[in-house]
């Protein structure tokens, strides 16, 4: 199915009604052999290409206004449902992906790091885009409202119902948090191995931005009750500080005053799409805790999901 072939390609599915739009995905060991991301274009591209039709052909009917699925469930995974409302809210032309569908990779990740792939409890802990529109309050719009100015308190109380327990995120070495800002999803790892914030971002900076680099966008300044920071700092320090309020001893570092390292070799989104959602869902897939990004491909060209 469309979905199935173009965004998570994964080994398990989830429980959808097969008829209808689904989707699922693959996670390689966080911490063992070399892995592949398969896209379109990247392995076995005469399979894909003829498989593409059909699913262009399903992303049309799904994201048409008058869709006969708008209102009919199509997905149902772990503790959530989309509709195809849903769907065309995140696969319609210059529309970024919804939270729900990065929730529902990051669940899928972890049930197949627990029960495919044998890794312990919390090997790789994923904030939620509940706590990440938290961390971000001031810049995210909540239901076309401005967001309230950022509490601490509220994201302890969700990182607490969030977090493993304490005894198992003394395995964790990587959290993972997908950051939604000025509507473009970017990817931020902290690896307690390398003591780093690795960060990926699918835009093609410099060449095909008119000069604008990454740290233009990451390293950005901004002002909060009269204070300036730059946008990775403050993300990063209010992470580190609510996670070990909701942890105390989770044995994982406080990671405040780790060093930032842009992932240049992440691969890179058309210019002029809109895919930046569904790349940072292949970098949680591809990221190991020792080596990086490692074998990411993606044929950017074929993977041009929407504009």
């Amino acid at each position: 199915m469309w979905v199935n072939h173009i965004f998570f390609h994964s080994r398990r599915l989830p429980s959808v009604n097969p008829a209808k739009a689904m989707c699922h995905l693959q996670k390689e060991k966080v911490m063992s052999q070399p892995k592949v991301v398969i896209t379109p274009g990247s392995c076995v591209p005469d399979m894909m290409t003829d498989e593409l039709e059909p699913c262009g052909r399903l992303r049309a009917i799904l994201t048409t206004p008058d869709s006969p699925l708008e209102s009919v469930p199509v997905m149902n995974y772990g503790g959530g449902l989309a509709y195809g409302k849903d769907i065309m809210k995140s696969f319609r032309d210059g529309l970024e992906l919804d939270d729900m569908f990065v929730d529902f990779a990051n669940e899928c990740i972890i049930h197949d790091d627990i029960h495919i792939y044998s890794l312990s409890e919390g090997s790789c802990v994923f904030i939620g885009t509940f706590a990440m529109r938290l961390l971000n309050a001031e810049h995210l719009m909540h239901l076309d409202q401005a967001a309230p100015p950022f509490e601490s308190d509220p994201l302890v109380d969700v990182l607490n119902t969030m977090l493993p327990l304490t005894e198992a995120m003394k395995n964790t070495q990587l959290i993972c948090l997908p950051l939604l800002h000025h509507n473009h999803w970017v990817l931020y790892v902290v690896n307690r191995v390398t003591q780093l914030v690795h960060i990926m971002d699918s835009n093609l900076y410099d060449t095909e931005m008119g000069g604008t680099t990454w740290k233009d966008f990451h390293h950005q300044t901004v002002s909060i009750c009269g204070k300036s920071f730059t946008l990775n700092k403050l993300i990063i320090n209010r992470l580190t500080t609510t996670l070990h309020r909701a942890r105390r001893k989770c044995g994982f570092p406080k990671f405040g005053n780790w060093s930032y390292k842009f992932e240049h070799e992440a691969p890179s989104m058309e210019y002029g799409s809109n895919n930046c959602g569904f790349y940072i869902i292949k970098y949680l897939q591809a990221f190991e805790a020792r080596r990086g990004l490692v074998d990411c491909v993606i044929d950017r060209v074929m993977y041009c999901l929407h504009c």
